[in-house]
């Protein structure tokens, strides 16, 4: 009876020790669920981040491209308008030149 008592005793043990080690098992796995949908989430986060970050890039290359034409724009106006304002300033000397002439061969 005495042995009957222990092995009813142990296999009460044992089942105890199974239903905690279940329990335990099912709370390791929960948590494995919730990093696995953490990990995901994470990932789409980062290739959202990633699309941004490259289409931002295009962007910065676009307006780079962009900011360097116009500097060749405003480059090709400045020696433009420097070399009307040498022909003027040739040509006003000239008409100076002609006008001095003229006077100083007009007579007084």
């Amino acid at each position: 009876m005495l042995a009957l008592l222990a092995a009813a005793a142990a296999g009460a043990q044992t089942a105890r020790e199974a239903a905690r080690a279940e329990s335990d098992l099912k709370a390791v796995k929960s948590e494995i669920a919730k990093i696995a949908d953490q990990v995901k989430r994470d990932s789409v986060d980062r290739n959202k981040l990633t699309r941004n970050l490259r289409a931002a890039e295009v962007s910065v290359a676009d307006a780079r491209t962009e900011l360097a034409r116009l500097r060749r724009e405003r480059a090709a106006r400045a020696d433009k308008r420097a070399a009307l304002a040498r022909d003027r300033a040739g040509r006003v000397a000239a008409l100076e030149a002609e006008q001095k002439a003229l006077s100083c061969g007009a007579p007084t």
